[in-house]
């Protein structure tokens, strides 16, 4: 009896330990895929949502505070997202969990923070009639007008501008989550870059919506005798960047956002 007792025991232990496995697994799976739209992302980042649980972005000018602290929250919540994904899979596997890239709507907006030196004193690239402005939002991002290099499969982006020009690149590189890809940027006119942590996130069709970036500018174009060159400089930015749609729509300003000298 007292065997039959204790086999019952281990056997309803077992099963409650079983149920709370799946139930953790469960609930990590639900996060990951929260990653996948605006309304996901409200339930992981209280910093991302208003006072009626609705997904919103923080206003730099308003409350650069809050903006930098949703920014910071959303970027950790992506790496700590990263990380558990990575500890869970073999390196055997890891190859054939390689994903196709996001793809890239054409029309964006941003809000960013900035601030630079021109070797001797703080500037504001932001700053529009001399307001010494840390701060845009919801202007048109420097990548508006952004698609795929032709040829390249999805894996390299081109920045369009009306006269022609091709001011910046950028890659999405594919994680082991579905929903998240790592950035890179290559900005022709101001030696920029984003900088890890920079994610884009994506749908569950693999559109992207939203940019979580930290973003460096090291030179700036001058005119030297008729010839632009670049000269040395130091701006670093905080960004967040988003797909232009109407679900957005309440985000639209007519800021003049930091567009990197292009």
């Amino acid at each position: 009896m007292r065997v039959r007792k204790l086999l019952q025991a281990v056997m309803i232990t077992s099963a409650l330990v079983a149920a709370g496995c799946s139930s953790s697994n469960t609930t990590k799976s639900s996060a990951v895929n929260d990653l996948c739209s605006t309304d996901g992302i409200a339930k992981l980042v209280p910093q991302l949502r208003d006072a009626n649980g609705k997904f919103t972005i923080p206003n730099p000018n308003s409350d650069l505070a809050s903006f930098v602290a949703a920014q910071r929250a959303l970027s950790n919540v992506i790496s700590v997202a990263l990380t558990q994904a990575e500890s869970k899979v073999d390196i055997e596997s890891v190859a054939n969990s390689i994903k196709d890239p996001v793809t890239f709507p054409q029309a964006w907006r941003s809000a960013e923070v900035g601030v630079g030196t021109d070797g001797n004193k703080i500037v504001y690239p932001e700053a529009t009639n001399n307001d010494n402005a840390f701060t845009s939002f919801g202007g048109k991002s420097f990548i508006n007008g952004i698609t795929a290099v032709a040829g390249s499969k999805g894996n390299f982006f081109q920045v369009n501008r009306g006269d022609g020009t091709i001011p910046a690149l950028v890659s999405p590189v594919p994680t082991l989550l579905p929903c998240v890809n790592r950035l890179i940027l290559a900005q022709d006119s101001s030696a920029g870059t984003w900088m890890p942590p920079s994610y884009v996130l994506a749908n569950s069709n693999g559109e992207a919506f939203l940019i979580v970036d930290l973003c460096v500018d090291l030179a700036q174009p001058k005119s030297l005798s008729g010839t632009e060159v670049l000269t040395p400089s130091a701006e670093i930015f905080i960004a967040m960047q988003w797909a232009d749609t109407e679900e957005l729509a309440q985000f639209r300003t007519d800021d003049v956002a930091h567009n990197h000298r292009s």
